[in-house]
């Protein structure tokens, strides 16, 4: 996004949260580029017209200093003796580039105000939003993060935020643990926290009604050390092993007194394999025993363990990832590949458990998520459905853990070639294990509405996110004759949707399916998304027409035709302004084009376009489009324009654009038809 647009987003944002201030509210305004300015200080008294001409005066500079527009803005609240909710909103795209840049010393600021009473919440901007950066302040400033593309979004992104302040339930919210003498370590994942005399605390952010955190907590245990004794409530002859005590601490008004709710944190224990599994492979809901005790949301056990450990195995892999890629930093590719490895070992060990599909699935799992040793095989024929969704949910995770991996370890080969290379790889790894983590850590992710939802099955490489995400969130190998199969379809679907954290009857959904696709399997994913996951509404579109889009966002050329060169064919899509007809469909010897003649191309091109009227041809050829072909050379491209002349309409300027890299291509193309005015009109409502 240019940074001129960028402003007018967020002087537009500026206007509109004027506008919705009541009598009593006071507000500050600061703006932040290569210095900091308060245009308006702390006021109840606010003049409109003139806060107008203020905010569109602002010009841009280039420059972006979050820190001091953080620590500017909150100076201007506790400057003034304020009774009810205190917010400092951030409006950026997250890319600091003055004062600090450091992303957790900026979050650290935020920290600091938050146990003064203050709360941050931020909005990112655009397409290329730091989100890591956007959300990790709003974590550690007790606040929301929004996300918004553009300015439409923003009346209801501040009216979310003004409902959020003056719902506010619990306000300096923390918990702590405090750990037996059998607990030797403690882990938090995604929240920072601070270790005062064998007390772990961490900051959650102020609550408003019904909200929820989840906290990932990882426990190292010595059972030899622990207190034991007879849990009389179980069937089943076990013990209750106690390790500590976890507490939520908060006030209901900004500066009440402390409450506190105080759960104490055991395991049941057995000395026994097979007591152990039924006591792990209980299908029932856990309902908490007293009041302040967690609830699963109707999760059985087998489910609560098949999430955290999807949690762990996806941490755990970018961590590292991580490692490794600091290891090749440093010159060490020996070190660096075999951690890599050694990581792939252990993801393939507990897909050797997982596919055992036993009822000790969720014991086998639990116990080789907490060792780093081999788990033996164990083997029984009773199985179960909710057991065999855990286990599709986790192999999927894992295998796309798999693919993160295999990636990162073509990227390094790349390097090699590119040094340069390397430090950016490093950074992105490094943001998607920092976003990650916040994700498990459940902080606030609002958007205007729920946001449509791409997912790509048109490649060997499903793909999924939102219509937001510049790269989808999830990857995952697939083989596409698996599309035939309405079950496997139905479990990877929902996979994607729990990866997402989504419930898809409030989401339109952008399903890209292969240009080859048969009725049938058409017909059979229009049927599952409405009857067996309700979505709110459908789109499906095939990866030649989002290509066009994609080459075409800066010319506003949506006609052309679109060769995609498969293993084994060659498909040709004509579209007319984003109107694209049947694709025809030609088989060839494996996928190098250059085996044939011009003349064969010009023969599918020819077909392609008798479904238009011919005095659009020429607008056709103008743009021709060649996906997924790497083998081509400049004379083979040359040649087919020449030839193509004789049909094409006079004065036509033919012109063929080669894309190896469809993969990006196609999914930039859905995150720009998802983002268009109309897109819900492009969609089959429920």
């Amino acid at each position: 996004m240019l940074q001129e647009k960028k402003l007018d987003y967020a002087k537009a944002a500026g206007k509109i949260l004027i506008n919705k201030l009541k009598k009593n509210d006071q507000l500050s305004i600061v703006v932040f580029n290569r210095q900091t300015t308060v245009i308006q200080p702390l006021t109840s008294r606010i003049i409109k017209e003139s806060l107008f001409q203020q905010i569109d005066s602002i010009i841009a500079n280039g420059k972006t200093n979050i820190s001091s527009g953080l620590e500017s803005g909150h100076m201007q609240v506790e400057s003034a003796n304020i009774d009810g909710a205190k917010r400092v909103v951030i409006l950026s795209d997250g890319m600091t580039n003055q004062g600090i840049i450091n992303q957790d010393q900026i979050a650290a600021i935020a920290s600091a105000y938050h146990e003064r009473g203050t709360s941050t919440s931020t909005i990112g901007l655009g397409l290329e939003c730091n989100e890591t950066m956007m959300q990790l302040i709003a974590q550690r400033g007790g606040g929301s993060y929004h996300y918004v593309k553009d300015a439409d979004g923003l009346p209801l992104i501040f009216d979310q935020e003004l409902q959020l302040i003056k719902n506010t339930v619990t306000h300096r919210t923390n918990a702590t643990i405090n750990p037996y003498a059998c607990v030797k370590d403690v882990s938090v994942f995604g929240i920072p926290t601070q270790n005062k005399q064998g007390e772990i605390r961490m900051d959650i952010g102020d609550l408003t009604s019904e909200q929820q955190r989840q906290i990932l907590i990882k426990l190292t245990v010595d059972t030899s050390a622990a207190k034991r004794e007879q849990y009389k409530e179980s069937s089943q002859k076990c013990s209750r092993l106690d390790l500590g005590k976890f507490c939520i601490k908060f006030g209901l008004l900004q500066n009440s007194e402390e409450h506190k709710i105080e759960i104490p944190l055991y395991l049941l224990v057995a000395d026994d394999e097979d007591t152990c599994s039924i006591i792990n492979s209980d299908d029932n809901p856990i309902e908490p025993e007293t009041i302040g005790q967690g609830n699963s949301e109707g999760r059985s056990h087998i489910q609560s363990i098949e999430r955290v450990s999807q949690a762990v195995i996806n941490l755990e892999t970018n961590i590292a990832i991580t490692q490794s890629l600091e290891e090749a930093n440093r010159g060490n590719a020996i070190s660096s590949q075999k951690i890599l490895k050694d990581q792939i070992q252990r993801l393939k060990a507990i897909q050797l458990v997982v596919q055992q599909s036993s009822l000790r699935l969720t014991s086998a799992i639990a116990l080789f998520l907490s060792k780093k040793n081999q788990v033996t095989s164990i083997v029984d024929p009773q199985q179960h459905s909710i057991l065999r969704n855990t286990s599709h949910s986790i192999n999927f995770e894992l295998e796309s853990q798999l693919f993160k991996i295999d990636e990162t370890q073509d990227l390094l080969s790349q390097s090699q070639r590119n040094p340069e290379l390397l430090n950016q790889i490093i950074k992105d790894a490094k943001s998607r294990e920092h976003l990650d983590n916040v994700l498990v850590a459940g902080v606030d992710k609002i958007q205007q509405g729920p946001q449509p939802i791409i997912i790509d099955i048109s490649s060997k490489i499903l793909k999924a996110g939102f219509s937001y995400d510049k790269v989808p969130r999830l990857k995952l190998n697939i083989n596409q004759s698996a599309l035939n199969n309405q079950k496997w379809m139905e479990n990877i679907l929902q996979f994607i949707f729990n990866k997402l954290n989504v419930h898809p009857e409030q989401h339109s959904i952008l399903l890209i399916e292969p240009l080859s696709n048969s009725e049938e399997i058409h017909t059979m994913m229009v049927q599952m998304m409405f009857i067996k996951f309700h979505v709110l509404a459908l789109s499906i579109q095939n990866p030649g027409l989002l290509s066009l889009i994609a080459t075409g966002i800066s010319s506003g050329i949506y006609s052309g035709i679109v060769l995609e060169i498969g293993d084994g064919f060659i498909t040709a899509m004509p579209a007319l302004q984003m109107v694209n007809i049947i694709a025809i469909k030609k088989e060839i010897d494996g996928n190098e084009l250059k085996k044939y003649p011009p003349s064969f191309l010009i023969e599918i091109i020819q077909q392609s376009m008798k479904q238009f009227d011919t005095r659009f041809h020429g607008e056709l050829l103008e743009n021709i489009i060649i996906l997924g072909e790497r083998t081509l050379i400049d004379g083979y491209v040359q040649q087919l324009k020449q030839e193509l002349v004789q049909y094409a309409p006079a004065k036509t300027n033919i012109n063929i654009s080669i894309h190896s890299d469809q993969e990006n291509l196609v999914w930039i193309g859905s995150v720009l038809f998802a983002s268009f005015k109309d897109f819900k009109e492009r969609c089959t409502l429920r």
